[in-house]
């Protein structure tokens, strides 16, 4: 599953064009997200832990936190994939995706979910029980499967249902 990732990944790298790239937290999950409030409109008040900030692919930001609701959300057997598209969309209600970058989205969240599967295998095994490790361990699995059986065809059609068949509009 890991490999087959990777080589998704070269060969992306290999052939999309026009990846934008910025300073980016690189670690957007709910782990680093304070809150204010509960129920159903809680208050973001910011986000903390700075460690992984890094200058990279600025689609990679909204890949990271894509990749993060969909393996939180395997655990309450809701649709993923819907959940991950309503963050995008509050992305591009901002920053507005180019053709390379969508091209490169799926890929990076399949990315993103292996290198929690990785870090967490190494992880547990130097330290079985490292309970933050086991948060997104196992989810993470079932989401890459999940994001492998979905072809980039059905992943963009998603996105149009949960962004009301809006078209994209290019930078």
């Amino acid at each position: 599953m890991i490999r087959d990732v990777l080589d998704r990944f070269e060969h992306m790298v290999r052939t999309v064009n026009g990846l934008r790239e910025s300073v980016i937290h690189n670690d957007a999950n709910d782990n680093n997200v304070l809150i204010c409030g509960s129920g159903d409109d809680p208050d973001a008040l910011g986000i903390i832990d700075f460690g992984d900030l890094v200058y990279t692919w600025t689609v990679s930001e909204v890949a990271i936190a894509m990749a993060y609701v969909i393996i939180n959300s395997q655990t309450k057997q809701e649709d993923a994939i819907s959940y991950a598209m309503n963050v995008l969309a509050g992305y591009e209600s901002v920053i507005k995706l180019n053709e390379g970058e969508r091209k490169a989205l799926p890929i990076l969240i399949c990315a993103r979910m292996s290198v929690s599967i990785t870090v967490a295998a190494r992880g547990l095994k130097d330290d079985p029980n490292n309970e933050y490790l086991k948060i997104h361990a196992i989810p993470a699995r079932k989401a890459l499967r999940l994001m492998l059986s979905i072809d980039p065809v059905q992943f963009w059609q998603k996105y149009r249902k949960i962004s009301n068949g809006k078209p994209w509009e290019s930078n």
